[in-house]
């Protein structure tokens, strides 16, 4: 029988020790070899090799899970977000209202608003070249992945579209921490190890994830949830010679849509760190914010849904 008619059950089995534990999980070399960085691993002349046995203690054992069940499917279970304890709504809802004593204008004790400070001038950094006339935000509905890797229906995506029609809990009693992580964890993993595939698929669901916490509230736990996203991703991605990073362009660009719902302290703390976020998220909220003044001005846009990869 030839390698080509030769079934993946059929393949030698390979031990993978993931995470600070090791915990072991046993995947077929065909299966393994989807990934073709893998595959020149799993293939070449190692001592892990020659063993059977990949050491992965940089991937925690959940997302590594998550990574087996996919290649074996073609789909991955991620958790859904969960309820709120009311006692930490409570607490949460306290802190919100310290938090408005800091971040809202003051009010005098004649019952006016103290005027607000002058704004910035623009910093001799960001004065570059001229650029293309701006393109219009698109909406987080209407982005559009390459043609080259269409998005497959999957039972865990419909079944998810279908969740929010069935809860029974208002949008700020729920966390979202977890569900939002597992999908930008394992798009990271999917780029390390060159999966395409599996990184369109995890774009899909964060952003069918994003897109049910439409608007966001401020002061809310998903403000922090989103925040963790947003820290997350631009800790552990990086930008392209080239383009823009599919991950961070999809969690920029629900930051600028929803910039002015961004409210916390963790929302502080990352704009404090400036970097990467910060330019690309004043970069897109520069443009939504000439497109209000082209619309008010009488000038009318040309609307289009943009591709990650005609993106700028």
């Amino acid at each position: 029988m030839s390698n080509q008619d030769q079934s993946p059950f059929e393949t030698a089995i390979f031990e993978i020790l993931a995470g600070p534990t090791g915990k072991c999980f046993f995947v077929h070399a065909a299966v393994l070899a989807k990934s073709e960085r893998i595959r020149k691993q799993i293939e070449g002349n190692w001592k892990d090799t020659l063993q059977h046995k990949l050491v992965w203690e940089n991937w925690s054992e959940d997302i590594v899970s998550l990574f087996v069940e996919w290649l074996y499917t073609g789909d991955y279970n991620f958790p859904y977000p969960v309820e709120i304890s009311p006692s930490s709504q409570g607490n949460e809802e306290n802190h919100a209202e310290d938090q408005d004593t800091l971040v809202h204008q003051e009010v005098d004790q004649e019952g006016e608003k103290t005027p607000p400070p002058p704004p910035l001038e623009p910093s001799a950094a960001f004065e570059e070249e001229p650029k293309p006339p701006d393109r219009p935000l698109t909406p987080l509905s209407d982005l559009r992945w390459s043609a080259g890797h269409p998005i497959r229906t999957t039972s865990q995506a419909e079944e998810f579209k279908l969740w929010p029609g069935f809860i029974i809990w208002k949008p700020e009693m729920l966390d979202y921490e977890d569900t939002l992580m597992t999908h930008a964890k394992l798009y990271v993993m999917a780029d390390y190890f060159l999966l395409s595939e599996l990184q369109n698929a995890t774009l899909h669901q964060l952003r069918s994830s994003l897109l049910t916490i439409e608007p966001l509230i401020p002061e809310s736990r998903q403000m922090s949830n989103v925040a963790h996203l947003i820290d997350y991703v631009y800790e552990h991605t990086v930008e392209p010679t080239i383009g823009e990073n599919p991950l961070r362009r999809l969690v920029s660009q629900y930051a600028a849509l929803q910039f002015a719902n961004f409210k916390g302290d963790e929302f502080r703390q990352l704009m404090k760190k400036g970097g990467e976020f910060v330019n690309d998220l004043v970069e897109k909220v520069r443009r939504a914010k000439s497109e209000t003044l082209s619309t008010s001005s009488g000038k009318k846009s040309k609307k289009k849904a943009y591709t990650f990869d005609t993106w700028s």
